[in-house]
């Protein structure tokens, strides 16, 4: 969709939200001939931020950040889905950060509750930013649904007393959310969140690494309802972290990829055993009251096995067999912590949108789109910023081509994505391109500020402070004593022999050929175990050759019943000759055979 200027009229698929239109300060209120959903525009009274179009020649001047008071790129949501499958589990804090040991031990974390409800946030902020063009109307109606409950998810998120277990406010909480589960309608979504709390160690309190709540110790989840009727629900369980080994796994067909589905919906279950209130209390207070026994074993075998069969009266198992296995969802499995829950609230807003009713492609334009508008903010929010140092340009720089591989695939006839959008999709991406490598180019032809140090240490009452010897601690780093003795004597390097593999054959015709097969490979192992500190893989190399010789270079023996032995057989043909210089050289041979024994 194209952003014009102040005043001016879109119309048909050009058309953004209403909250777009009312993000610019003190200009006019844009004409809208598309508005946002029904469904999407309630709750959000809010000023929307600033969405930056495809068509760059027409995009106004942004006057803000994006999503608030950092750029983008800093949000640890959106590290966590550009950069996770980039960053190895130990050089990453729980912000998402790429920090050194010692700055994550000196740089105050945040529990889990807290970056899962950032993270709602987040995905909310970007899923009202999105444009309503392109899309259909029961796409756009489940959008605005998923939305909206992602949002009352994270007001559950702070309203839940998550890894604290007080009584009252969990006693309140509870009345709350059985009164937002009782009052919806055939067609709404919640999704609440949940896990299992472990209880802390003594002694990590006063570890540097110490977790912040017991959550951090166990497992956050996402729990989706969905209304079908007044009789009917059902019911999700998300979960990309610890006890996701219960969820199904298969190998992928076209690559051989091991997948796993990280959402499991659970049919026909009555409506009066999601609107019971000791359902819900034994399912969530596991995650407000810590326990030693909820270990990362236990308390999945406890949801999984015990609490979630009595909605549908089913084993979980019995949930993904059958006809219902071919709508699961099947994602990459990532190897990777997630650490801000960035990818737990995309899978339940992928899984939400299922539970609506919209087909896998459906769902996967609509991520594309949202990956495009939070490129596009990405974009709004490199116009504000002075500078940029080269790990923030690489992160975004990576962005654009995560987003652009992302709509590579949707370039397909089952795709609902239309030819002018991937066109959009490839813009934004060249000038997102384009503005990081100007505002880089701008940083590194600066030259650094002219240093002027006066030659009299008088012309100045602060020419004195350019001096070494004014600081009384820099004696420290002088260090004037002889370190010639330490250098020792070098190392002689070593005289390596060649190991030519090659002396072996591919095939032998006589027994004097399969002597000197024999004895070459004899002599290679022996160089090959005599230089094993210098030649890698010794040991395999050494395997290799020898079964390659016994099993490929050496024929094998008939059996000595075979009828075609004496014709056939290498060893015992009657037309092979054996040398007297073959056999004295065989290993273990007599030189004086007894002619009469």
């Amino acid at each position: 969709s194209a952003l014009t200027e102040p005043g001016s009229r879109l119309s048909g698929a050009s058309a953004l939200s209403m909250h777009t239109a009312q993000a610019f300060a003190g200009s006019t209120p844009t004409t809208l001939m598309s508005g946002s959903s029904t469904a999407t525009a309630r709750g959000f009274a809010e000023e929307r931020p600033v969405s930056i179009a495809h068509r760059q020649d027409l995009a106004p001047e942004p006057q803000r950040m994006a999503l608030g008071r950092v750029p983008t790129w800093k949000e640890a949501a959106f590290k966590e889905i550009y950069l996770d499958q980039f960053l190895p589990e130990v050089a990453r804090d729980d912000a998402g950060d790429v920090l050194t040991a010692a700055h994550q031990a000196a740089r105050g974390r945040k529990p889990a509750s807290v970056r899962l409800w950032e993270s709602c946030e987040f995905v909310t902020k970007v899923l009202r930013d999105m444009d309503s063009g392109g899309f259909d109307a029961t796409v756009e109606r489940a959008i605005g649904t998923m939305t909206y409950a992602l949002q009352g998810a994270g007001e559950l998120v702070l309203q839940m007393p998550l890894g604290v277990g007080d009584d009252a406010r969990f006693e309140n909480f509870l009345a709350f959310l059985m009164g937002r589960v009782r009052s919806m309608r055939a067609g709404d979504v919640m999704v609440i969140p949940g896990g299992w709390a472990t209880a802390q160690k003594s002694t990590a309190a006063s570890s540097p690494s110490a977790t912040l709540s017991p959550l951090d110790d166990g497992q956050m989840l996402l729990y989706i309802a969905h209304r079908l009727s007044d009789e009917a629900f059902t019911f999700s369980i998300v979960n990309t972290g610890k006890g996701r080994d219960q969820h199904p796994k298969r190998i992928d067909p076209g690559s051989g990829e091991l997948q796993s589905c990280n959402a499991v919906v659970l049919r026909d279950i009555p409506a009066e055993k999601l609107t019971d209130t000791c359902f819900w209390f034994i399912l969530l207070r596991m995650a407000v009251y810590p326990n030693k026994y909820y270990t990362d074993e236990a308390a999945p075998m406890l949801i999984y096995n015990r609490i979630l069969p009595f909605l549908n009266e089913r084993s979980f198992g019995a949930n993904f067999h059958g006809v219902d296995a071919e709508a699961l969802d099947w994602q990459p499995i990532c190897h990777t912590p997630d650490k801000s829950f960035s990818r737990l609230v995309l899978q339940a807003l992928r899984t939400g949108m299922h539970m609506l009713g919209l087909t896998p492609a459906q769902a996967t334009h609509a991520e594309a789109m949202l990956r495009w508008s939070l490129l596009k903010m990405t974009y709004n929010d490199l116009h504000l910023v002075p500078s940029l140092n080269s790990s923030d340009a690489n992160l975004v720089r990576l962005a654009a081509r995560q987003t652009a591989h992302l709509a590579s695939k949707l370039n397909s006839a089952e795709s609902s994505t239309a030819a002018q959008q991937l066109q959009d999709v490839l813009d934004t991406v060249t000038a997102t391109y384009a503005k990081v490598t100007a505002i880089r180019e701008q940083a590194d032809t600066c030259t650094p500020p002219e240093v002027n140090v006066p030659s009299d240490p008088n012309s100045s009452k602060d020419a004195k402070l350019h001096w070494a010897s004014c600081f009384p601690l820099f004696g420290r780093f002088r260090r004037d004593t002889e370190v010639e003795h330490l250098k020792g004597e070098a190392k002689v390097p070593p005289i390596q022999l060649p190991v030519e593999l090659s002396l072996i054959p591919d095939r032998v015709t006589d027994f004097q050929e399969a002597a000197h097969a024999l004895r070459h490979a004899a002599q290679l192992c022996t160089l090959l175990g005599n230089q094993a500190e210098h030649i890698k893989n010794s040991a395999t190399l050494r395997c290799t050759l020898v079964t390659h010789l016994a099993l490929r270079v050496l024929p094998i023996p008939l059996p000595l019943d075979h009828p075609q032995r004496e014709e056939h057989c290498f060893w015992a043909g009657a037309l092979r000759e054996m040398r007297r210089e073959t056999q004295v050289d065989h290993p273990g041979a007599d030189p004086n055979p007894n002619p009469n024994p």
